[in-house]
């Protein structure tokens, strides 16, 4: 469900609706929309409501660039709801020339050229730049060459067309930085964000974020670097889990491993360990499509022993993934397990002819299997009058009592004098704990024993 927030500009306020996080550096990105379906972004640099722009960004603006590049969040993942309730739930906007002001009053310049730079989409790039070299100006009359020059490094990353900036640094003032050329910290941070990806540069941004910014910041390249891990090292991923769990409740984690596990389904460990949290939390049914989708041994005896648990429920199975699985498995003993465990309940949920189709894919493979060829049995005599005390047996194996009495019914009245059925509805109905009735049949069954004697 998509968050709410109300945005007020000059005393008036808008209902804005948010539909993604954006997590770009040191700057969170709400793409949000209007009731009129008006798309406003809003700007929290360093987690603090910074600026709002609506309408849509330019092509290869830099803020196109930190909505494709940034890590991306949808409103049903946890950290996009923890980041939200961080925030106030009203904002106060500032027009823009207010905010250029404001910035250059709050931040120091490398920090108000950065969030000078999101807005390039709506503000003209000469008012940028000409603010850019303002902040330049003022390094320069305070012989402050080193920040000066950092400021020309960050105004041609803005613009490397721009003919002023390149003329400037290539001042000879600063030839003995552009041999070591010069970058603001906040470019440094943002070369690491860009290759994040990489192990190291992975470290060193969580280093640097960990030192002036919140657990969000933290999370989030956590989260990112797990994305994009197609093999993992087992202890690098329990490590990131490990501080996933400690940030998020278990209801929320499995949201986070859910959205880990679709961005890399290869990542076996992300797997069983929310398959793990599946069965900690008694969520069997999700733990059993999880892990038919790519059985593992490591899980295999807890996931069938869970076919045996009678409050699984088979209607909230993928049956094709579970139809899948068994006819894909070379472990032949596996295989007779899972089925054996399986067929009740799928004889449970359906009739015992659409059973028969469902496993028709597994009788090539598997053509001597025991519960194969029970159902097969089963089906050729379903209909057959007098096979019913024969079918009724072969469901009272399977554990499917009511059928079992179904067909010993039927049998009894096509044969009321035989008291063989009647035998076996006192041994059913005495498994069930259902004394009166199994009392009742011995009576009938004692009865007919008399009769036979006496004729």
């Amino acid at each position: 469900m998509s968050e709410m927030l109300k945005l007020i500009t000059e005393g008036r306020t808008t209902e804005l609706k948010a539909k993604r996080l954006v997590h770009f550096h040191r700057m969170k990105i709400i793409e949000s929309y209007s009731e009129a379906d008006d798309v406003c972004y809003l700007f929290f640099y360093q987690n603090r409501f910074t600026a709002a722009v609506r309408g849509d960004f330019a092509k290869n603006s830099y803020l196109e660039n930190a909505m494709q590049k940034g890590i991306q969040f949808e409103p049903a993942h946890p950290l996009m709801a923890m980041f939200l309730k961080s925030q106030p739930k009203t904002l106060q906007d500032k027009p823009l020339k207010q905010l250029m002001k404001s910035l250059m009053q709050k931040y120091p310049p490398h920090e108000a050229i950065l969030i000078l730079s999101f807005l390039d989409s709506y503000l003209p790039k000469d008012t940028i730049i000409e603010m850019m070299k303002t902040f330049y100006f003022d390094f320069r009359r305070n012989g402050k060459l080193k920040h000066a020059f950092e400021i020309l490094s960050s105004m041609l990353e803005f613009d490397p067309e721009n003919e002023w900036t390149l003329d400037m640094a290539n001042h000879i003032d600063y030839i003995k930085y552009s041999s070591k050329p010069g970058r603001a910290s906040f470019q440094e941070d943002i070369a690491a964000f860009h290759q994040k990806n990489r192990y190291e540069s992975y470290l060193e941004l969580r280093t640097i974020l960990s030192n002036d910014t919140s657990s969000v910041d933290l999370l989030s390249i956590d989260i990112d670097h797990l994305r994009s891990m197609k093999h993992p090292a087992d202890e690098q991923c329990k490590q990131i889990v490990k501080n996933l769990s400690q940030a998020f409740r278990e209801h929320e984690l499995i949201d986070v491993l859910k959205d880990l596990v679709d961005h890399t389904p290869d990542n076996k460990p992300l797997k069983q360990q929310l398959i793990s949290l599946y069965l900690r939390l008694e969520k069997y049914e999700l733990a059993v499509d999880a892990w038919l989708e790519d059985p593992c041994e490591h899980l295999k005896d807890q996931i069938f022993s869970l076919f045996q648990n009678q409050s699984l429920n088979i209607d909230e199975l993928n049956l094709d993934k579970l139809q899948s699985c068994l006819g894909s498995m070379a472990d032949q003993a596996g295989f007779d397990s899972l089925l054996d465990q399986t067929m009740p309940h799928l004889l449970h949920k359906w009739e015992l002819t659409e059973v028969h189709d469902w496993l028709q894919p597994l009788y090539a493979k598997h053509s001597t299997n025991p519960s194969l060829l029970k159902i097969k049995q089963m089906q050729e005599i379903m209909d057959d009058p007098d096979k019913q005390l024969e079918l009724g047996e072969l469901y009272h194996d399977l554990q499917l009592h009511q059928k079992a009495i179904d067909c010993f019914n039927w049998e009894m009245e096509l044969n009321p004098d035989d008291p063989e059925p009647v035998k076996k509805l006192v041994k059913i109905y005495s498994e069930l704990g259902k004394k009166e009735e199994s009392k009742s049949y011995m009576y009938i069954y004692n009865n007919l024993l008399k009769g036979s004697s006496i004729s």
